[in-house]
């Protein structure tokens, strides 16, 4: 039996062609395998390994339309938010691992729509890591970091309410983070040693918001 590989969002190295086995279609030749983790948000139940956090006004759920993949909503007070997490499970390197989101917020005037790679052990405690963050008053999405204090660095893709294609990379010297497969944001400040987990978040500010998640996928490098 052979497989073809799939055309993938990453790992470019990964040749298209007849495989043996799934495994070798889906690592480099020689490659041991790493921690790998991919989401389709597609169906009726959401994966058990996922954590669900939903305050009190707040709701998530699937999305019943076309490509409308899995839907947070936040609340309509205070900070209350919607959010699926690890729940404290930190399986990706601090100095080695790719995160990839297809998502898009549904407001660009309010709420905090935000992807993260994260530490955190409770909703309630800041969160080390970094995120690719939709929020008001910023004109465009940022890449957010924090270890000891935030960073923040622009990118020049203007906040909207069309899905995106995210890709970011953390090593021991920076992080980088793509828009549909170009170069929008780096930086080497605030770099924590945690190792990290994927966290997506929704989030009041003024008024309630939502944002839908077509696919997720993190790896270790």
């Amino acid at each position: 039996m052979s497989f073809l590989a799939p055309q993938r969002y990453d790992r470019a190295q990964v040749t298209v062609g007849n495989y043996d086995t799934l495994y070798d279609a889906l690592n480099p030749a020689g490659d041991i395998a790493r921690q790998h983790f991919v989401e389709w948000f597609s169906g009726g139940t959401l994966d058990s390994l996922w954590t669900q956090h939903t305050d009190a006004t707040a709701s998530q759920g699937w999305d019943d339309s076309v490509n409308g993949g899995y839907k947070l909503t936040s609340g309509t007070t205070g900070s209350d938010k919607a959010a699926i997490w690890f729940n404290a499970i930190q399986q990706y390197n601090a100095t080695g691992h790719t995160l990839i989101v297809v998502m898009k917020p549904n407001s660009t005037t309010t709420g905090f729509h935000q992807t993260w790679m994260t530490s955190r052990t409770s909703m309630v405690t800041v969160s080390k890591g970094w995120m690719i963050d939709q929020r008001p008053g910023n004109a465009n999405y940022h890449l957010y970091n924090y270890d000891t204090g935030w960073s923040n660095t622009d990118t020049s893709v203007p906040k909207d309410t069309s899905y995106h294609k995210w890709k970011g990379t953390k090593d021991s010297t920076s992080i980088r983070i793509w828009n549909n497969d170009t170069l929008q944001a780096i930086t080497t400040s605030q770099l924590t040693s945690d190792d990290l987990a994927p966290l997506c978040n929704c989030q009041y500010n003024t008024t309630q918001t939502s944002m839908n998640i077509l696919y997720l996928e993190c790896f270790n490098t």
